[in-house]
């Protein structure tokens, strides 16, 4: 709340999470394929990932959060618009183990 009453205070604009969908490379690829240049949009792959340390406290590994998926679905409702399927899978933890 602190950074949103300061945001007031000085009347500036204030944006949270997915702020990737307005960096000028999105713009341009979304530009592209709304365009039909680069043809159909047949499926979208979207990986998330991050190097971390053995850091049991980092939040991108707390189960409760895990809100990273979100930019993934995001990032493909973007391109696609209403998708006709979806599917998703993902691992956390130790890298050599798979669920």
């Amino acid at each position: 709340m602190a950074i949103v009453e300061s945001a007031r205070r000085h009347q500036v604009f204030l944006m949270e999470a997915f702020t990737y969908r307005y960096h000028p490379q999105i713009e341009k690829v979304t530009a592209l394929i709304r365009s039909g240049v680069i043809g159909e949009v047949h499926t979208i792959q979207v990986n998330f990932a991050f190097q971390r340390e053995d850091d049991h406290s980092e939040r991108r590994l707390i189960r409760d959060i895990l809100d990273v998926g979100g930019n993934c679905v995001s990032l493909a409702r973007l391109v696609a618009g209403v998708a006709l399927g979806l599917s998703a899978s993902g691992r956390l933890g130790d890298p050599s183990t798979s669920f």
